[in-house]
């Protein structure tokens, strides 16, 4: 088990005692779900795209050998941020959550204009940002890395993003005995 302590308070889920080599695998399984989405030519996955200056240094081979070889990736090359899904509303409940997959979306992160790719799975909102994040805005902004201990995946309400209200706003929603579920 990677995380040995999991709390559910008012902020997020708390994890603390984590196993980091095993953290660190979760990091690659992370950044394989990325990787495979970005080198795809899937019209589904055309959100999931790398940073210029990652392609022009061959930054998605780079991340292919060392998921491929289980070796160190760099940490310049990207950060993995995980929060959980809630519904402010009351209508999904997380067992809905957890069942809902979207297909990755992106847009800038900060000032410098980063890459943020994100995507839902399990109930998480993942973020993989690239560049990679420095020490103080991965502290200021609970972005995993494996120097830690401890986490928190604060909780993001699902309404607040609009690339995720515009995938559901398409999606047939189906009502019955007073649960929501998705319908294709």
């Amino acid at each position: 088990n990677v995380f040995n302590n999991v709390k559910k308070e008012e902020d997020g889920v708390h994890f603390s005692v984590v196993d980091v080599d095993k953290f660190i695998k979760f990091i690659k399984f992370i950044l394989a779900i990325y990787w495979r989405a970005a080198t795809s030519t899937h019209e589904s996955y055309k959100g999931a795209v790398m940073h210029r200056d990652l392609l022009s240094k061959n930054g998605d081979e780079k991340l292919r050998l060392c998921l491929f070889n289980d070796t160190k990736i760099p940490s310049l090359l990207f950060s993995v941020k995980i929060r959980r899904l809630k519904d402010s509303t009351g209508t999904w409940s997380l067992s809905d959550l957890k069942n809902l997959i979207v297909t990755p979306f992106h847009h800038p992160y900060g000032e410098d204009k980063k890459v943020q790719v994100d995507f839902v799975f399990e109930g998480f909102y993942f973020s993989v940002i690239s560049p990679a994040l420095s020490d103080k805005e991965r502290r200021s902004d609970m972005i995993l890395y494996p120097k830690g201990r401890q986490f928190v995946a604060k909780y993001i309400d699902f309404n607040s993003v609009p690339e995720l209200n515009e995938i559901i706003n398409a999606t047939v929603i189906k009502v019955s005995n007073g649960h929501s579920s998705i319908t294709s």
